[in-house]
């Protein structure tokens, strides 16, 4: 439940009428759309006030997406999903009568069309209170320092809002422009600078072992670096997905988990560079408290808790010189009979080189292997290889998810 910020009053804003009638007319009919908004003045002139974007250069497409993206941030209330439903958002088969909207919400939530009517206007007029709120002018157009700072809307909000838009009419993204920052908003610091190298050679448990070394330095805005711990396929996709971690360790099958936990801890290592000062730190990884994950995972109602553990290393803060430089790297055993390995970039990243080397494989000459990137456009043409060691500059941006996989099988005379 949300309510109206009553510290801007309706009465004393002279924008207020105006605006609250143009909202209540956008609801109308079919509900929101762009042809719609176009002449809607006091909206135009309001967002115009909050991105220091001049009116006129305002396109009905960027103000329709501005609002979509209001009406999307007023949570999932009784009183929000009424007023997307009476703006036609997100609809599967919209309707061209508010009433039949109306009903249908009416009918899904056992009440009273009234009563659904009460909650859109609760919540037309808590997004006008949000427009209002962070551009609160007098008559003369200057700005009301009385009003509450801590309610205004934050620049990183609303230049988010305006890339949004942006990429709406750049990429022609229609009604799902308001859906594409939720992305990036799983890991919004990417990695950049990035160089990997990755490693299969031999290990000392025996000739069915390798060992997979994985090593890459980067530069970030991090507070800290958080490694999740999972049993399952399922739950290291989810686990990934969400954003809370950097990355995810599968354990190995009939494993003790305990064991594997400890092991985990003393294979992965962090790294700062100090660049500028030319000194090199080393930061212990940990794990987390069962209080410390369930606050972290709280929200990942799809993972098994039970089987999910973290482990992680808090990163020092520096000033405004020359930003460091991190170092990641883990060194696992694992067994040649799995027959296949990969790496996958952790969140958004800027790679600049990654080096795969299986030259020192255990028995390489008994095994063929297949190399099998998956790096999106940036890949054809580029891979160069040379006698089990493949090299690629990319100097471009991955995703989540893309990287390499390498699979061998036994080489056949």
């Amino acid at each position: 439940m949300y309510f109206v910020n009553e510290n801007l009053h309706k009465t004393e804003n002279p924008r207020w009428p105006a605006l609250l009638a143009e909202l209540q007319s956008l609801r109308k009919g079919a509900g929101l759309s762009p042809w719609k908004v176009r002449h809607s003045s006091e909206l135009r002139t309001i967002i115009a006030l909050q991105t220091g974007i001049d009116a006129e250069a305002l396109s009905p497409a960027q103000i329709y997406e501005y609002l979509i993206n209001e009406l999307t941030s007023l949570g999932d209330s009784i009183e929000a999903r009424a007023t997307r439903n009476a703006f036609a958002v997100n609809l599967k088969t919209p309707s061209q009568s508010l009433m039949d909207r109306r009903d249908d919400f009416a009918r899904q939530l056992g009440r009273h069309a009234d009563t659904v009517e009460i909650y859109e206007n609760h919540g037309i007029d808590e997004i006008a209170n949000r427009l209002l709120t962070f551009a609160a002018y007098d008559y003369e157009g200057s700005r009301d320092t009385t009003s509450n700072t801590s309610e205004r809307k934050q620049p990183s909000d609303v230049a988010r809002t305006m890339i949004t838009q942006g990429m709406s009419e750049l990429y022609s993204l229609g009604t799902h422009a308001s859906e594409i920052h939720k992305f990036f908003d799983r890991q919004p610091i990417p990695y950049l600078d990035t160089d990997v190298e990755w490693l299969l050679q031999a290990s000392d448990k025996g000739e069915e072992w390798y060992r997979y070394t994985l090593k890459y330095t980067f530069r970030s805005k991090k507070d800290a670096y958080r490694i999740g711990i999972v049993a399952s396929t399922h739950d290291c996709e989810i686990l990934m997905a969400s954003g809370v971690v950097d990355d995810v360790i599968k354990l190995n099958r009939n494993s003790d988990r305990k064991d594997e936990i400890k092991s985990i801890v003393q294979a992965c290592h962090f790294v700062v560079h100090d660049t500028e000062h030319g000194n090199r730190t080393s930061l212990d990884f940990r794990e987390l408290s069962s209080d410390e994950c369930d606050t972290l995972l709280g929200a990942i109602w799809q993972i098994d808790r039970l089987q999910c553990n973290v482990i992680e290393v808090r990163i020092p803060q520096f000033g405004q010189g020359v930003p460091p430089v991190y170092e990641y790297s883990q060194v696992f055993d694992m067994r040649t009979d799995e027959h296949y390995a990969y790496w996958y970039a952790p969140g958004l990243m800027y790679l600049n080189n990654i080096t795969i080397d299986f030259s020192a494989f255990p028995n390489k000459e008994e095994w063929k292997f297949f190399m099998l990137p998956f790096l999106g456009p940036i890949f054809p043409g580029a891979l160069e290889p040379t006698a089990y060691r493949y090299s690629l500059t990319a100097r471009n941006w991955i995703m989540q998810g893309h990287g390499f996989a390498l699979t061998w099988q036994e080489a056949k005379d």
